[in-house]
This record gives structure tokens, sequence and C-alpha cells, in this order.
């Protein structure tokens, strides 16, 4: 989703899995944004690995014309979708899947209804669950 900050317009990742939002140490930086040190270090990143953390900002950003105050957890280790561009990996913008390297691919939902409580094995695209 575009969210805007004064008369910029940012590209965020809404991810509404993670109890913590972050932004790249870069980006914080671009649009001037203080950031002070905090209790908080280091997180583990949904596959284990750790994920630094500088300090913390506070600011407000338009989401969709309502002002959101937004507490941002400033990383270095962050930097967008780059993962994409390692060999390998790929993502089926049109059968809503993404492949790591080898791996199989793993289909993404959007709504946590569409499996109807049963669990889908990586053969069963979206919405095929009889």
């Amino acid at each position: 989703m575009t969210v805007k900050f004064k008369k910029h317009r940012i590209s965020v990742l809404l991810d509404t899995g993670s109890d913590t939002t972050l932004v790249n140490r870069q980006v914080a930086r671009k649009y001037k944004w203080k950031f002070e040190p905090c209790a908080l270090r280091c997180i583990a990143s949904s596959n284990g690995e750790k994920l630094l953390i500088d300090g913390v900002t506070r600011t407000r950003l338009n989401c969709n014309g309502k002002e959101v105050a937004t507490t941002l957890y400033v990383s270095p280790d962050i930097s967008g979708i780059d993962w994409l561009t390692k060999p390998g990996n790929v993502w089926d913008f049109g059968e809503n899947r993404v492949k790591i390297g080898d791996g199989e691919w793993i289909y993404l939902r959007s709504h946590p209804t569409d499996l109807c409580g049963r669990r889908r094995t990586a053969s069963t695209p979206a919405g095929d669950d009889g």
C-alpha cells in the first residue's frame, strides 16, 4: 500500500502477522525522522534470523486520508524485497505463491477464512480447497 508523509508518497508492506513495525535506516534518514535509542536491540524475523534495531522513531503517516501516529523501529537489516532478486527466488503473482531457491512453492493467502478450518498442502493452490 502507499502512505504519505508530508508531500512524499511511500510504498509500504502491510504485514498483519507482525507485531513490530520496521523501517530501513536509510529511509528514516531520507525523511529526516529522528530516532532515539530504545530497549529493543534486535528482533527475530519470520525465518529466525536476527534483525538489529538502531532505535525508534515516531511520526505521523497519512493512510488513505487518515493521519496515523506511527511508531517505527529503525533497522539497518531490512531493505524491502531484495531477497526476490537472489537466483532461484520467484514470486508468482498470478497464482499468489512464492518459491525460494529450489524449495517447494509456498501458497499465500490473503484472508484467514480461505481455509475453512482445513490445512492447505503445498500441492493445493489457493482457492482449491474443495
